[in-house]
């Protein structure tokens, strides 16, 4: 191409040479376009044809599994030009984006010249897995009309010829007067092998060239050429001159043409390249083909962690594994110490290890499993001990009729499986599979039962042997529909804690209605008792005042577990309006009096018969007498009843949750049964009408709700000598509101147990419970002392849940429901 120009440029010269004044300067200047023009066209021949070999390399790398180490864009000054790519075979190479073709030469004069030719290279494998050029989106073909290869394949070899049938024997000769026995026939030729496949044709790396503004391109390279079509645009036609006019001038000169429009982009191959992925590298080429190559990984071998793993004994195991960041050449062995090992591969990169385990299995026994890959070598370790399964707790458990969640606590070195039987399979299921090879916990689901009680045994099993423990799940009839048939425990009893201080011990007894032998026999009943006196001591002043207190539990057996309609409890306890409770009070304290620990009163009040045993209301039992009576139900209630000598039962059920338990055993029992307070709840009277501040005051004047007043005067007010008490300044105050009344009432704190069930006691009514403590326990000859009330309560000095102040106001001011109302019984 540059021989054409040139010798077109020098015929120029020549011609003009005859005119000594001809101007030369447009001559040259387009002649030092065409060598720019010239110069560009070899360079985007170069460049294109480093892109194809650029391209038939990362055919190469995913056909040989290679991977790319490193991406880092290419700049030319500020802009990326491309990407090199550096593989983990060593390879360097060089992805330019693609760019607009070399622009068409302009038309010296006339039309337009026409735009240079658009191709696109790229490449697309076919479903014979070979990868072939593609142009301009179909298959590029050669001189014969063949695909264009873009990688090598070897060709597979033939299969072999089948053998020749045997040939058959000839036939005997006649008898003559000697006749001679005809030959054997000559056996037939074996069948010739197949001949070998031929190879496959090694992949061809297409040439590009420009000559005389064309492209060519050569598939045997560059013995042929084969012409593509044009590569720049050609030249506008001369305009021609105006023809001379009738009055002698002369025509208009002819108009220039107009340039040559640009060439499009005349040859690309790469589109761009995405390297976000920490996986993959994205490469787009011109032709809309997207491929994908692998980033580098090293040479890694994943397997289950399995040290000291727990194998039995004539036992198979399969370990699976996974080989990443390897060649199609990677080779998998192992070596067994103890056992047998082999590998079993699925494919090239992923199989299993299987152990083989026989009648006993040495001490340290392990394989070693080796991956080598090029010259690199990876190794994994895995040992084995003889199975273990034992369970954490006992072999057995009992679950309520709810049903629920069951959690079975194993200590396993192997793999377990739990076997349910098919006659227990539509109540207990297993939801969730978990695997450890150290303490696991297996969760089993058991249905609600909604009949008698029932039960299974688990078999929880090594997976690949018979090696075994069995698991017994013992489920509770539903109560609503049980009826209790053993009442050999009603009315026995047992020491839950005894005083161990000075003085007399205070009684306090716990017992609870609607629970059915099985609840007592099952320990549900000791259970619920016993959070109910944990719950009691858990506030002060009580946690401090413990060890005067005897505590007693009296078992007592209820025909049904709920009080739903036609259903029979042992102390007919039954929820009536809002939150109040109503119960067989006598038979209660009847039930009470069977602990002969508690020494009856020497004065009687009254006497009953309940159910035709005689009950006796003594009121001056040593130590006073408090009853907490647990009902078996979640219902929100809670009500006490007091009689004016002293003794009193509270009724507390089991509530929704622990917490709500914990409030109504404080406020009720500790805060009415025990202290005698009144509540501090205001709003149900609005204001203290007469009638309520003469029922106040009259039962104030026998020891009862001492911690509210109807004054608020700092100076007459019942709390008037805590507030002169420096100790309390920051504990003690005067807020109205409390029995009731929003008005014409006040209490001493913001908030209290005896309010919104939370904050704990305030100071009086600690007070008020000490003072009641020590005089029950000491007798008539005590002397209380404000001073040692202080020196006892020091360490509820800093309680700031006591302040009185707006900032401690509860979440349970708003839709708060308070208990019932204390009952008061006149009987004396």
């Amino acid at each position: 191409m540059k021989r054409n120009l040139f010798v077109t440029i020098l015929i120029s010269l020549l011609c003009l040479s005859c005119s000594y004044y001809y101007d030369d300067s447009e001559i040259r200047a387009n002649y030092k376009d065409l060598i720019k023009r010239v110069t560009l066209l070899e360079n985007l021949c170069n460049r294109f044809n480093e892109d194809i070999s650029s391209l038939k390399d990362l055919v190469s790398a995913i056909e040989e599994h290679d991977y790319i180490q490193s991406v880092s864009p290419e700049y030319e000054g500020d802009e990326v030009i491309g990407y090199s790519i550096v593989l983990s075979s060593g390879k360097k190479l060089l992805i330019r984006h693609g760019k607009d073709g070399v622009d068409g030469i302009d038309g010296v004069d006339g039309a337009d010249g026409a735009d240079g030719s658009d191709y696109k290279i790229g490449v697309r494998q076919d479903a014979d897995g070979v990868w072939y050029w593609t142009l301009n989106g179909t298959w590029m073909l050669d001189e014969d009309g063949n695909r264009v290869v873009a990688s090598g394949r070897n060709g597979k070899d033939g299969a072999d010829g089948n053998d020749g049938a045997d040939g058959k024997d000839g036939a005997d000769g006649k008898d003559g007067v000697d006749g001679i026995d005809g030959e054997n026939g000559v056996d037939g030729k074996d069948g010739r092998d197949g001949a070998d496949g031929k190879d496959g044709k090694d992949g061809i790396t297409p040439q590009f060239r420009i000559i005389e503004g064309y492209w060519e391109v050569s598939y045997d390279n560059g013995t042929t050429w084969v012409t593509l079509g044009k590569a720049v645009g050609e030249d506008g036609a001369d305009g021609r001159d105006g023809k001379d006019g009738t009055d002698g001038k002369n025509g208009a000169d002819g108009k220039d043409g107009v340039d040559g429009k640009d060439g499009s982009d005349a040859m690309s191959v790469f589109a761009g390249v995405d390297y976000s992925d920490d996986e993959y590298v994205i490469i787009y080429l011109t032709d809309g083909t997207v491929m994908e190559l692998p980033r580098y990984k090293p040479l890694t071998l994943t397997m289950d962690d399995v040290t000291g793993m727990g194998v039995c004994q004539n036992t198979v195991r399969d370990i699976p594994y996974s080989i990443s960041g390897a060649s199609e050449e990677v080779q998998i062995e192992t070596i067994a110490e103890g056992l047998h090992a082999e590998v079993i591969p699925e494919d090239v990169y992923n199989g299993i290890i299987r152990v083989t385990v026989g009648g006993s299995i040495e001490r340290n026994a392990k394989v070693l499993v080796f991956v080598v890959d090029k010259g690199t070598t990876v190794m994994k370790k895995l040992t084995f001990e003889d199975c273990v399964i034992s369970l954490e707790e006992n072999t057995a458990a009992s679950i309520s009729y709810n049903g629920g969640d069951l959690p079975v606590n194993i200590m396993t070195n192997t793999e377990i499986e739990i076997i349910i039987p098919d006659e227990a399979s539509s109540w207990v299921s297993l939801p969730s599979a978990t695997k450890s090879l150290q303490s696991i916990t297996r969760t089993v689901a058991v249905a609600p039962n909604n009949s008698d009680s029932r039960s299974v045994t688990l078999t929880i099993k090594d997976r690949y042997s018979d090696y075994h423990v069995d698991y017994t799940i013992l489920q509770q009839a539903n109560p609503e529909n049980y009826v209790s048939t053993d009442f050999s425990r009603n009315g026995t009893w047992k020491t839950m804690q005894e005083a161990s201080t000075e003085g007399t011990g205070l009684n306090i007894v716990f017992m609870g209605d609607a629970y059915t032998d099985v609840q007592i026999a099952d320990g549900t009943y000791d259970r619920d008792m016993k959070r109910a006196m944990d719950h009691f001591f858990e506030v002060e002043p009580y946690a401090s005042l413990k060890d005067m207190f005897n505590c007693y539990q009296v078992y007592a057996v209820s025909k049904n577990a709920s009080y739903k309609s036609g259903s029979s409890t042992v102390f007919e306890c039954r929820f009536g309006a809002g939150t109040l409770i109503t119960g067989y009070n006598e038979k209660i304290l009847l039930y009470a009096q069977k602990v002969d620990k508690i020494q009856n009163g020497n004065y009687s009040s009254w006497y009953t018969y309940v159910d035709g045993e005689l009950y006796t209301h003594y009121r001056d039992i040593p130590g006073g007498l408090l009853v907490v009576v647990v009902l078996n139900s979640t219902q929100y209630a809670g009500t006490c009843y007091s009689y004016l000598d002293g003794q009193a039962i509270a009724f507390c059920p089991l509530m929704e949750d622990d917490r709500s338990f914990a409030q109504v055993i404080n406020h009720e029992a500790g805060g009415h049964g025990f202290g005698r307070l009144a509540d501090e709840y205001d709003g149900r009277y609005q204001v203290l009408t007469d009638d309520i501040a003469e029922e106040l005051n009259y039962f104030q004047n026998y020891g009862f709700y001492r911690n509210v007043d109807t004054t608020g005067d700092s100076q007459m007010i019942n709390w008037a000598h805590l507030l002169a008490e420096g100790n309390y300044s920051s504990q003690v105050g005067i807020y109205e509101g409390g029995y009731y009344c929003s008005k014409g009432v006040w209490r001493s704190s913001y908030n209290s147990i005896m309010r919104h069930n939370t904050g704990g006691y305030n100071t009086p009514s600690r007070e008020i419970i000490y003072r009641r403590a020590m005089e029950l326990s000491k007798g008539d000859d005590y002397d209380y002392s404000l001073q040692d009330f202080v020196e006892f309560d020091a360490r509820n000095l800093d309680a700031e849940m006591l302040l009185g102040c707006s900032s401690c106001m509860d979440e349970r001011d708003i839709d708060f429901i308070p208990f019932a109302k204390p009952v008061i019984l006149m009987n004396q």
